[in-house]
């Protein structure tokens, strides 16, 4: 016999957790499908996303936060210390965020592999858990929040410059946690410990491929030895292990919701990780979602209002995101014939990030606004 719940929600990651508790407190039924990460990672996370966390009553999530550092960056040739981030250990904020969704009575299984399938009247998913028993849910509706690895239609879907993050662990690094960002002729790299452990990761241009996966190592070397504020940060440090390879193209699915559906974080609209938005777009998305679905369970005669809110917003955060992503990129200035730069500098188009207000163009009309 199938289990049933209101709400299905597919991932565990900060959108999908943040959307499963709110829609929780409004008292409806929640199932949250995981599937356990399997490389360890340090997440930048920002102020803004601390202070989110705290007032929606994710304590252990906002517990589980490393600590501030300023990240030191090299770009257009010029050394400054920008902006400031809380180092994370994202397996423990992962581990954090299902604690949280556990006291506010969402129900979180382990799953090693999900399907979705075609209903009519609302939700169903086919999954095999942790301990390989095959299982199917059904729900009201369905939460898609597994990020870039989320299926999404090619048809209607917008892209950015095809982007590859090259990521590598560091051994022996700095004992003190630190961040750096720096630009180089093909690209640019993050370095981040969190006085543990170290990873150098290093953004390159993919639209024609990569080397392939025996040669990745000596390509991440030659990259890696380009960057003179990493090699300073790792000191005596070394690579270890495997590089990976993790997709870093910004994208927006084409239909981010219907009234059985929906999509938050960057299963939505992935934004470039250069904008430092991700995860504060992510918990964004979750409150507008968790509003939207309440509102066409809730209340159906609103449902065209609230799927034109939700996709109006993400829409608009990720024109607003790849403009700021764009200007940032505009401001390194030594390499515009790399092709690296050249196709950032330009996309999406050119307009303002900020424009100015169109007084002349104001209307009234009727739509929900935050």
């Amino acid at each position: 016999m199938a289990l049933h719940s209101d709400v299905i929600v597919l991932g565990s990651g900060p959108a999908g957790v943040l959307t499963a508790v709110l829609l929780a407190r409004r008292g409806y039924a929640v199932v949250l499908l995981t599937r356990q990460r399997s490389r360890p990672r340090i997440e930048g996370v920002s102020r803004r996303v601390l202070d989110v966390l705290r007032a929606h009553g994710l304590a252990e999530a906002a517990a589980a936060v490393g600590p501030e550092v300023a990240r030191t960056a090299i770009w257009n040739g010029a050394r400054a210390a920008r902006n400031r981030e809380h180092v994370t250990a994202r397996p423990a904020f992962d581990a954090a965020l299902l604690r949280d969704a556990a006291r506010d009575g969402v129900r979180a299984i382990p799953t090693r592999r999900v399907g979705i399938l075609a209903r009519a009247d609302g939700a169903a998913v086919k999954f095999v858990g942790a301990d390989g028993s095959e299982e199917t849910i059904t729900a009201r509706f369905l939460v898609e929040a597994r990020g870039r690895s989320a299926p999404s239609p090619r048809a209607g879907r917008i892209r950015g410059p095809e982007t590859t993050a090259l990521t590598r662990r560091i051994a022996g690094a700095p004992a003190a946690p630190c961040t750096a960002v720096e630009s180089f002729a093909d690209g640019w790299a993050w370095f981040v410990s969190d006085g543990t452990d170290s990873f150098l990761q290093i953004f390159v241009d993919s639209t024609e491929g990569l080397p392939k996966r025996g040669a990745l190592a000596a390509h991440f070397d030659r990259l890696a030895a380009a960057l003179p504020l990493a090699q300073e940060m790792i000191g005596a440090g070394r690579p270890a292990g495997a590089v990976t390879t993790r997709n870093a193209t910004p994208c927006l699915a084409p239909k981010v919701i219907t009234d059985r559906s929906i999509r938050v974080g960057d299963a939505a609209a992935a934004v470039d990780p250069l904008s430092g938005h991700g995860l504060f777009e992510a918990a964004g998305s979750a409150l507008a979602a968790a509003a939207a679905i309440h509102t066409i369970l809730a209340k159906p005669a609103n449902a065209a209002l609230a799927r034109r809110f939700f996709a109006e917003r993400t829409d608009a955060s990720f024109e607003r995101y790849c403009r700021l992503g764009r200007d940032f990129y505009a401001l390194e200035t030594r390499w515009p014939e790399r092709v690296f730069w050249r196709a950032r500098a330009a996309w999406p188009d050119r307009q303002p990030a900020h424009g100015p207000a169109a007084f002349g163009a104001v209307t009234i009309d009727r739509r929900p606004v935050v």
